[in-house]
């Protein structure tokens, strides 16, 4: 009985190593790679199960099955660059526990179709963030935002509400061209000072026209 897992035996005088080899070439087109052996150069196919992308000067793990040559995993590589893993007909990730990717460096998520999170609770934490969206549909049934700064620019704004409240401490709103109003009834209350400067104002009523003071200076 062999004793070292790695090696296979014809006779137990003669060991045979599993074959192995450098890649040449990767041809990205047919999932093969161009490979060096001891046998000469051989073009491999992956194997489904070797899902880490062998790149050019790997060293690789090799099947000879009747199906051709298969790479089964790589052994080393050289380069310091980053690892790939590549499924080709997609893959599917489950777990009974938690799940976790953690990144010392940058960490990106990228699709060219759609992109789903559904979970019951959802957080985000970041010191800085940026988000481009062309085209947004949410629908929220309760926000709560707490801001030091909030800052927003659009060339349309509509808002719907049934009831709408705002507080502040101080507000200062800029209009360049026209502000309008239309409401049922308009009620402004004022604790203070009431002032409305303008070059031309005009007031009209259909009906009344009530103006009470304990002092009413015109002109």
């Amino acid at each position: 009985m062999n004793a070292h897992p790695f090696l296979r035996t014809q006779n137990s005088t003669h060991p045979e190593l599993q074959p192995t080899g450098q890649v040449l070439s990767v041809l990205s087109e047919n999932q093969c790679c161009m490979v060096s052996t001891a046998k000469g150069v051989l073009k491999a196919q992956i194997a489904l199960s070797c899902v880490l992308q062998p790149l050019q000067g790997d060293l690789v793990l090799l099947a000879e099955t009747e199906a051709g040559c298969f790479i089964i995993s790589l052994l080393q590589r050289e380069q310091a660059v980053a690892a790939a893993l590549h499924f080709p007909h997609g893959v599917s990730v489950h777990s009974q526990g938690g799940l976790a990717l953690k990144s010392t460096g940058d960490l990106s998520l990228e699709s060219a179709s759609k992109t789903e999170v559904t979970s019951p609770i959802f957080n985000i934490a970041a010191l800085k963030s940026r988000l481009r969206i062309l085209d947004v549909v949410a629908q929220i049934n309760h926000f709560q935002g707490r801001f030091s700064k909030l800052q927003w620019l659009a060339e349309w704004a509509e808002q719907k509400a049934e009831r709408f409240r705002q507080r502040f401490g101080s507000s200062d709103r800029v209009v360049q061209h026209h502000d309008l109003q239309k409401a049922g009834n308009l009620v402004q209350k004022v604790e203070h000072t009431a002032s409305l400067r303008s070059e031309h104002t005009i007031i009209k009523a259909r009906e009344d026209v009530q103006v009470d003071g304990k002092r009413i200076h015109m002109g």
